[in-house]
């Protein structure tokens, strides 16, 4: 019959029964770091953009038909801007826009371009021209990080003049604009599910050793 001190021995020499904790403990390792990386992963937040309490700048705004337009010009600083606030992410890397062109009457050879800005950081750009139409506009930036602490100001500014009579777009409100980040702030009922999976974890580990 072995006795403990054979087992300390064994331990001591790596022999089978110190691989089988071994074994164990690198088993509860890696679902402690898989727990933790999908607790720290990337999240994404989305908003309806823009919405109806957007800043917008233009010469004429709220259409009264759910859309913002006309007549967009730089030299006046237009611009739909609206601030995300509560998103729990404390950077960004990335941001998704999918809006919705309800308007084009722009004539030939004219078009509207925007600049994105993130927070004042310039991130991306779209053009509306004439030959578009109207219909749906996707855009995706990915850029390097922003810090926001959770608060971020999304501005679209006109960066172009269209000429007189050249025509103009509006933009449907309510469409969505999706923040991308790592590191967010937890939410609460994240960190407790954390908390439960490294309990159950802690007790499995337990009941092996008893």
């Amino acid at each position: 019959m072995r006795t403990l001190g054979d087992l300390i021995k064994n331990l001591n020499r790596g022999g089978p029964i110190h691989s089988y904790f071994l074994g164990e403990r690198n088993k509860m390792n890696k679902l402690v770091i898989a727990l933790v990386a999908a607790f720290l992963t990337s999240t994404a937040h989305a908003i309806p953009f823009p919405s109806s309490t957007a800043t917008v700048v233009a010469s004429v705004g709220d259409l009264g038909d759910g859309s913002f337009g006309y007549f967009w010009s730089a030299d006046r600083g237009d611009k739909i801007e609206q601030l995300i606030s509560g998103t729990g992410l404390t950077s960004v890397n990335g941001l998704a826009l999918d809006l919705a062109i309800t308007h084009n009457s722009l004539t030939s050879n004219s078009f509207v371009n925007w600049d994105v800005y993130l927070n004042d950081v310039l991130v991306g750009d779209w053009t509306w021209a004439s030959s578009n139409s109207i219909g749906a506009l996707n855009a995706s930036y990915s850029f390097a990080s922003i810090s926001g602490n959770g608060d971020y100001l999304l501005s679209m500014r006109v960066s172009n003049e269209v000429v007189a009579g050249g025509g103009s777009i509006a933009i449907r409100q309510n469409g969505t604009a999706t923040l991308r980040g790592a590191n967010g702030v937890p939410e609460p009922a994240s960190v407790a599910l954390l908390g439960i999976g490294l309990v159950g974890l802690g007790a499995m580990r337990l009941r092996k050793q008893g």
